[in-house]
């Protein structure tokens, strides 16, 4: 019996990660074993353990975490959940056939899981629609003072036809007459 499983796996940023736990066992077996340990050998902590036939059925065991596992022939695919960063660690796989005897047993040579933290996606997140909303903003301002600034310069000189003259003249007398209410302080 011997177990293999990826380097690395990445959880997604709600704490979700899919760990593949393949092995291969050419002998008879009808009842097996898992379990997700987390930490080094000498001290590891049990995250999810479950045993199953078979007949593949699914299981689900909660400890610390919401453990899901799909057995098939050759492997075992855990979903665990509930994870955050401080959880990322080195886990190992552990295959154990209980019945028919004799007894074996075989571990993986671990997986290194990575938990994003969430706390500075959310704030990095934030922060970009944040920045968009006031790029956004001054856009739209410079837009429409460009746009008033270009048709009164076209209504003083006449380059504009004598209709934008017409729709431009209250705007620019607007400006002039507001002109008149500054007061220069000396």
């Amino acid at each position: 019996l011997r177990v293999f499983q990826p380097a690395i796996v990445m959880a997604n940023s709600k704490g979700k990660v899919n760990l593949v736990c393949k092995y291969n066992f050419s002998g008879k077996g009808e009842e097996f074993r898992v379990t997700l340990q987390r930490g080094p050998a000498t001290s590891p902590s049990i995250i999810c353990a479950s045993s199953y036939t078979v007949s593949y059925s699914a299981f689900e065991t909660k400890r610390m975490y919401s453990c899901n596992g799909q057995p098939s022939k050759d492997n075992v695919t855990l979903t665990v959940s509930g994870l955050t960063a401080a959880d990322t660690d080195t886990y190992v796989c552990k295959i154990e056939i209980m019945y028919p005897p004799p007894y074996r047993s075989s571990t993986g040579d671990g997986t290194v899981i990575l938990v994003p933290d969430t706390d500075v996606y959310a704030q990095f997140v934030n922060f970009i629609w944040i920045l968009l909303g006031i790029i956004t903003v001054l856009m739209f301002y410079c837009i429409l003072i460009t746009t008033v600034f270009c048709i009164c310069r076209f209504w003083r000189e006449g380059l504009a036809s004598p209709q934008l003259k017409l729709k431009a003249e209250p705007l620019c007398s607007l400006s002039t007459q507001l002109e008149k209410f500054f007061v220069t302080v000396y």
